[in-house]
């Protein structure tokens, strides 16, 4: 007669096997959550971004020029003429605030705004992009640092 040999884990190993992978997930479940945050801000500012850049080009196409409205929550891009046309409208999951109070970005029909904005998103994070900034005919993203958005 044959001899049948089982193998198995015993108790024991199957008990520490669970514990080594509940210490694991307990210490990567937190700064996965981190990690989903801080890539939706960035996809947010990116999509920001990108927004601004539509309108930008689109009144430079149509030699108009366009309001750009930010509040917490959403962006409107609308042209600044008798009857406006809206251009862009999204709105935000995590809520936006801009330097100085500034709602109201104009562009001229050259692209080029009146002054300079800073915007970033209220929510503590680590993203990267986390903010962004608009200086005359310049639009950029980058980390908010000290009250300012760097590149």
């Amino acid at each position: 007669m044959e001899k049948r040999v089982n193998r198995a884990f015993t108790l024991l190993e199957v008990m520490l096997i669970i514990a080594i992978l509940a210490i694991v997930l307990a210490i990567a479940i937190p700064n996965f959550d981190r990690y989903i945050k801080d890539y939706n801000i960035q996809k947010q500012i990116n999509k920001l971004y990108a927004n601004i850049n539509y309108a930008k080009f689109y009144g430079v196409a149509h030699q108009i020029p366009i309001n750009i409205n930010i509040t917490q929550n959403q962006i409107k891009a609308l042209t600044n003429q008798t009857n406006p046309v809206l251009i862009v409208q999204d709105n935000f999951k995590y809520p936006i605030s801009c330097s100085d109070n500034t709602t109201l970005i104009t562009l001229n029909a050259f692209g080029i705004a009146k002054g300079s904005v800073n915007c970033f998103v209220n929510e503590q994070n680590n993203a990267n992009p986390n903010c962004f900034k608009i200086e005359f005919a310049k639009i950029n993203t980058g980390r908010w640092i000290n009250g300012n958005c760097k590149e």
